[in-house]
């Protein structure tokens, strides 16, 4: 009979501990809904949509309408600053509630009985263990400032929306509420790591085009490539013809330059680099070069 009222009141100690957790704003992952999103307080949807359309004008309506678009963004800021400053005080009351879980577990075993306290003591481990695993701090200052970040970017993206969508003679009251139910979504954890993860995506696409659009140097490399790049540079860049030559080089390489400007041997050197990737290629564009240059006077080569 004493054990098992030990044991009931080492299970109630952590029933105590844990019962408060899932209130914790972190863990319901978003705002507590808005009171006036359902019939209960300011004017519920359905109300305000029945006085909508008993009006008679299309002015009057949609003096209304911005009216009550008003309203629910003004309680919305509200309750998205309120949530923001829950998740900055839940942050200093994490710790204390892991550490209260953690003792919870640990003095249960002083009242349980003998054959028990195995049992407890691999529980106790391995809560110790998952609330360990993740490091208060760099959740607190390296992750939630960017999801909170990413939260207010959300809303700001569908508070953009409504002011456009305010400016259209065919925008009813009924899609304000559905822009208003977005604009609530978007104050979320979930929306704030949606957004993170599609910005993540297209950084990850963007940077996919910029290696596919880098040029692959050629892998076709043999002794005579060195002789063959040698030659083209003293044809084209020794420093009495470069002037005169480079612009010819780079106009037949297809690189666009502007009339009497003299494009750069890095730029002339690269072309021909890419576009010539083997020596017979590339022996075939500096012989067909040379009877160019010879032909439009470009001499001494």
């Amino acid at each position: 009979m004493l054990n098992r009222t030990k044991r009931g009141l080492a299970l109630s100690l952590l029933v105590a501990v844990s019962a408060g957790l899932p209130g914790c704003a972190t863990i319901r992952g978003g705002q507590t809904p808005l009171s006036g999103m359902t019939p209960a307080a300011l004017i519920s949807f359905e109300t305000a949509g029945e006085d909508y359309a008993a009006l008679e004008t299309a002015s009057e309506r949609i003096t209304y309408r911005d009216r009550i678009i008003r309203t629910y963004v003004a309680a919305l800021d509200a309750r998205f600053r309120e949530y923001v400053l829950s998740l900055d005080r839940e942050d200093n009351l994490s710790s204390l509630g892991s550490d209260l879980l953690r003792l919870a577990l640990s003095t249960a075993t002083a009242f349980v009985p003998l054959d028990d306290i195995e049992d407890l003591a691999t529980i106790t481990v391995a809560a110790n263990g998952a609330l360990s695993s993740i490091d208060r701090r760099i959740f607190r200052d390296r992750t939630m400032q960017t999801l909170i970040v990413a939260m207010q970017a959300e809303r700001d993206s569908v508070l953009a929306d409504i002011n456009r969508n305010k400016l259209r003679s065919d925008y009813t009251i009924d899609d304000a509420f559905d822009d208003l139910r977005r604009l609530q979504d978007a104050g979320s954890l979930r929306a704030g790591l949606t957004r993170m993860a599609r910005r993540m995506a297209e950084d990850q696409a963007a940077q996919a085009a910029r290696v596919a659009a880098i040029p692959t140097a050629c892998e076709d490399m043999t002794p005579t490539t060195e002789l063959l790049f040698t030659e083209f540079r003293i044809l084209v860049n020794s420093p009495a013809t470069s002037a005169q030559r480079l612009p010819i080089a780079a106009q037949a390489l297809g690189l666009t330059i502007a009339p009497g400007s003299v494009p750069s041997w890095a730029d002339v050197s690269d072309a021909f680099d890419q576009q010539h990737c083997t020596d017979e290629k590339r022996r075939t564009f500096i012989n067909a070069l040379r009877t160019q240059i010879e032909t439009e006077g470009g001499s001494n080569g």
